[in-house]
């Protein structure tokens, strides 16, 4: 299960493919891996699993560990350098200095590291949207002209310290109005004259065929495509959806730039909820069948003691961090009394069968669904699965 969770972790930062396909690529591995050591030693498949998860947690450990003696010999040099270079402060000046250069090397370590969360890209979404708008290098009509059109124009900013890609409503209103105004119908001529396929005609010619009585297959495919997006893809997406909303509803006439930037701010702030929203269910399970009045009272307490220090432990990660450290002991208590609650649910023999129901309804349908799409390809399953014993036996015995 934890393996399974680390991968599931990992499969954001996979950007080049399809994550479908990294799932089964990895499947496929593991699983071919899987049986050449059962060749090689002998031994069952559920110890060489084992064996290859204990190997995986040691190499990531120590990776980790290398990283720290790295990190901690890299700033053991600059504490070195700022020693020799401030010989003149005192020792607790010299502290000081040394505490806040330590937060800032390990800050910019924790930066350097790459993003696995698509909403790192949305500023750079939001550039890219700017610059299509003033010189679309990927489309085909788009020449030396239009090229050195832009250039001058962009030089003509840089020389009024004005970005154009990102102060394009000030540039086009106060800085160079008619310098805009004839880039803009240069590749307005450049658009209309073009005869060869663009965009448009591959759109139009896909309406006529959905409308010749292949509408349901090209409503497949485009299923399909929407499934094999990548995530970015997908981000994109939404924020030119709620891009087009802002500028339809848009009555006190706001420039583009800030309308986008507003859905980037809206979009991000939604994703910062979404997570301390997600820490807050995980550490006050409500839902779960144990939770009782005992739970309830406790869960008031802990939150009106955030109300009254003006926290919203609920949406927000770094005030639940900080509701936590302020209050150790209660939160020590609570999870305390949430492990026992949660312990003595699971020895419950009832409860065991409730999960082991659902759990075979789940195979039931995965199994289900694997013979129909084999039936549909001609392709037999890659693993088939064993018979497993009746796990209800001895929990139906207990009741």
């Amino acid at each position: 299960l934890d393996s399974l969770l680390q991968e599931k972790k990992r499969l954001p930062k996979m950007q080049l493919q399809d994550i479908q396909e990294y799932k089964n690529k990895k499947s496929r591995k593991h699983w071919e891996e899987v049986d050449k050591r059962v060749k090689e030693t002998g031994k069952d498949v559920a110890t060489v699993c084992k064996e290859m998860f204990q190997e995986r947690t040691l190499n990531f450990r120590n990776k980790v560990k290398e990283r720290k003696v790295e990190n901690a010999a890299e700033f053991m040099k600059i504490e070195s350098e700022i020693r020799a270079n401030n010989s003149e402060l005192t020792p607790n000046q010299l502290k000081k200095l040394i505490n806040k250069s330590k937060t800032a090397f390990y800050k910019s370590k924790k930066d350097s590291r790459p993003k696995s969360d698509n909403l790192n890209q949305l500023d750079e979404y939001a550039k890219k949207l700017h610059t299509d708008k003033w010189c679309p290098r990927g489309e085909p009509w788009w020449d030396e002209e239009c090229e050195e059109s832009y250039n001058s124009l962009y030089l003509l900013g840089a020389m009024m310290d004005v970005n154009i890609e990102k102060k394009t409503h000030d540039f086009m209103t106060e800085g160079a109005p008619e310098e805009c105004k004839n880039h803009f119908d240069l590749l307005a001529k450049k658009r209309f004259n073009f005869k060869g396929p663009g965009k448009d005609d591959i759109k139009k010619e896909e309406d006529v065929d959905s409308k010749d009585g292949v509408k349901e297959e090209a409503d497949k495919s485009i299923k399909k495509e929407n499934k094999n997006q990548k995530p970015s893809q997908r981000m994109e997406k939404k924020v030119k959806k709620l891009l087009d909303q802002k500028i339809s509803t848009n009555t006190e006439g706001k420039p583009e730039e800030d309308l986008l930037q507003e859905v980037v701010n809206d979009l991000k702030k939604q994703s910062t909820n979404l997570q301390g929203y997600n820490r807050y269910k995980l550490w006050f399970p409500t839902h779960k069948p144990w939770y009782d009045d005992e739970c309830k009272e406790f869960h008031n307490r802990i939150v009106k003691l955030a109300e009254e220090a003006g926290l919203d432990i609920k949406y927000n990660k770094s005030h639940m961090n900080t509701h936590r450290s302020k209050n150790s002991q209660l939160f020590a208590d609570w999870f305390k009394l949430v492990n026992t609650k949660c312990q003595s649910q699971a020895k419950n023999p009832e409860e065991k069968l409730k999960r082991l129901e659902r759990k075979q309804k789940l195979r039931e349908k995965r199994e289900a669904r694997a013979e129909k799409k084999a039936q549909e390809t001609g392709i037999p399953p890659e693993r088939p699965q064993k018979k497993k014993k009746d796990k209800f036996k001895k929990i139906k015995q207990e009741l």
